[in-house]
């Protein structure tokens, strides 16, 4: 992980960072925290949600749970899965 974070200093993050990163911090069960893969990408929550929103809805699921993610109707997402 750190080679991919070696990668990004000082780049601006792309659609493809944050799935290369998804790849790398998903269990067994392909899901991922929001908060990890952010963390990961060394964005703050603002970055991450203005930079990746709308490109996590429309290419993964989003299951309710986690400490940070994307808030609709009052739930909270904060963790993805790819969709198939």
């Amino acid at each position: 992980m750190l080679s991919i974070l070696k990668e990004l200093k000082g780049k601006e993050r792309t659609t493809q960072d944050l799935d290369r990163v998804y790849d790398f911090v998903k269990d067994n069960l392909c899901m991922a925290s929001i908060k990890d893969i952010r963390e990961q990408l060394g964005m703050t929550l603002e970055e991450f949600m203005a930079k990746f929103r709308d490109y996590i809805i429309r290419n993964y699921e989003l299951i309710s749970g986690g400490k940070e993610g994307i808030v609709k109707e009052g739930v909270l997402y904060g963790i993805i899965r790819r969709k198939r």
